[in-house]
């Protein structure tokens, strides 16, 4: 919508005048609401035993819970080593909490687990590297 404004002003035999027209517009509703935010624990880095299962939880808020998506993706730092995330993880790649089975991830080995949540407001994102240890 534009709006004009116009300001008249007189003194005695002298008067002046002057207008200006201002354009409003509404916001994008992602302005309004931001994205889901998202964090995994324990945070940043953890070392993990090959041997056992390794539980990741996640904390994520979001101004529409309604629509909101998780998504858990993880992938070795060497590249030669294929994981398949599928057979390597116990339930869904869509909750609040990731299992990795026993015996899956390589001693010495270094994961990068991300999560992804999204909403009608748009994505967010928490990443954390998870060091084995050596047997």
């Amino acid at each position: 919508e534009s709006y004009t404004f116009t300001c008249n002003v007189t003194k005695g035999e002298r008067s002046a005048s002057t207008q200006v027209s201002v354009q409003v517009s509404t916001l994008p509703a992602s302005s309004l609401h931001p994205p889901p935010l998202a964090s995994i624990s324990p945070l940043d880095s953890i070392k993990a035993v090959p041997s056992s299962k390794l539980t990741l939880s996640s904390s994520v808020s979001s101004r529409s819970p309604e629509t909101l998506r998780l998504l858990w993706t993880f992938h070795s730092s060497d590249p030669s080593e294929q994981l398949d995330v599928a057979s390597a993880t116990s339930g869904s790649l869509d909750n609040n909490e990731l299992v990795v089975k026993a015996d899956k991830l390589t001693p010495g080995g270094r994961y990068i687990f991300q999560l992804t949540a999204t909403d009608e407001y748009g994505t967010g994102k928490a990443e954390m590297t998870v060091y084995v240890n050596l047997a």
